[in-house]
């Protein structure tokens, strides 16, 4: 398996370049029945690795807005945005050839929808913090989730 850094090295030139993709991700959080925090954790699509609720942030809409339509288009939720950003990562979307930057904000989960877009095509699992940090695979993702534990 190859290590994070080496993933990014053939990049190097348009990460410099400011050649990124900008998408915005929801990490939403709820309390579980002890007082600790949850994260809500997706698979994608195609690789099915647990990720956050993820995708392109549309015209006319701030980093915000895309990770709360991004929460509900691929999870069913919606809550209270915080609209400062917790954090930033960067990946590489290798099928598509690109890389993306990702502006991450906490979403206090307070509905959750029966139906929404994306119903069927991923599975959804609430995690305790430590846990979620564990299954994420983007070292940046991993620590500011860690980060709220």
């Amino acid at each position: 398996m190859q290590s994070y850094l080496s993933t990014l090295a053939p990049w190097t030139r348009e990460i410099r370049a400011g050649r990124l993709v900008e998408q915005a991700a929801a990490l939403c959080l709820r309390r579980d029945v002890d007082g600790g925090s949850e994260v809500l954790l997706v698979t994608s699509r195609d690789s099915r690795r647990w990720v956050l609720p993820k995708g392109a942030v549309e015209k006319r809409e701030n980093t915000g807005e895309a990770a709360a339509r991004e929460a509900f288009e691929e999870a069913g939720v919606s809550g209270a945005v915080q609209n400062k950003p917790l954090g930033r990562y960067i990946y590489v979307k290798q099928k598509e050839g690109v890389v993306c930057l990702v502006t991450v904000h906490c979403v206090f989960v307070e509905k959750c929808a029966e139906f929404f877009s994306e119903t069927g095509m991923r599975i959804a699992e609430w995690t305790p913090l430590l846990e979620a940090a564990r299954r994420v695979q983007e070292p940046e993702l991993k620590s500011l989730i860690a980060s709220l534990a």
